[in-house]
């Protein structure tokens, strides 16, 4: 009897093609489902998700992560944050074109240069452009400056000195060459280069601190060691 049984066929039995397929896409959803309730973040058709990540992308307005325009800034005052922020990256480059004032005349880019009596030519590194305002900054003094606005010339005003209505860019010379002779100028010029050479040299405040939070940090880190190895140990 048992080696008739041995010697009997057993033939598989069909699975119809519908079944397969059923199979797929149920295993398929379990899967699914189980990918929700973990991450909770994922939606149940790659349709919807895309809906999802496309209303997201028009909620949220992008900034530009290199936008150092000095004429963004719109207090009268800056803060430590900003200071190190534009001084870190310095004054952006110079456009190609430039607004003409009332005649019209072109803007003059000699302005962007001191003319030696030798021949030399000193740049003024402390000049910038805004394409935000469509004006001319004293990077440093609008940066380091704590006059009073009643005080202060249009090169670091937060409006800066913008295209001339009913003046001439000529003007320019005599307002740059007196804002550069100032003591108030010379002062924030020093105090522009000398944070730029203190975050070169990495010993700014910010950078201070960072390091001595990193340095407590450190310390706890070592001291929780040893508490955990003597309860170990007495355990």
């Amino acid at each position: 009897m048992k080696s008739q049984l041995s010697n009997v066929e057993v033939e598989p039995v069909p699975v119809e093609e519908d079944e397969l397929l059923n199979r797929k896409v149920v295993s398929a959803d379990v899967k699914e489902n189980v990918i929700d309730e973990n991450e909770n973040i994922l939606p149940k058709t790659s349709t919807s998700r895309l809906e999802e990540l496309q209303d997201k992308a028009d909620d949220v307005q992008l900034v530009p992560s290199n936008n150092y325009d000095i004429g963004l800034i719109k207090e009268l005052f800056c803060t430590a944050e900003q200071i190190e922020k534009f001084v870190h990256h310095g004054p952006i480059a110079y456009p190609t074109k430039f607004p003409k004032d009332a005649l019209p005349k072109s803007f003059p880019r000699t302005l962007f240069h001191i003319a030696m009596p030798n021949g030399e030519k000193i740049p003024r590194d402390w000049l910038t452009w805004s394409e935000t305002k469509n004006a001319l900054y004293c990077f440093p003094c609008r940066l380091f400056s704590k006059m009073p606005e009643t005080h202060r010339s249009a090169l670091f005003l937060p409006t800066g000195y913008s295209k001339p209505k009913d003046n001439k860019w000529k003007k320019l010379y005599e307002k740059i060459s007196h804002h550069q002779s100032s003591s108030g100028h010379k002062m924030c010029y020093v105090e522009w280069r000398r944070l730029e050479e203190n975050l070169r040299d990495n010993t700014t405040i910010n950078f201070l601190l960072n390091d001595n939070i990193k340095t407590e940090v450190e310390r706890w880190r070592q001291i929780l060691r040893r508490v955990l190895d003597v309860i170990l140990f007495l355990g």
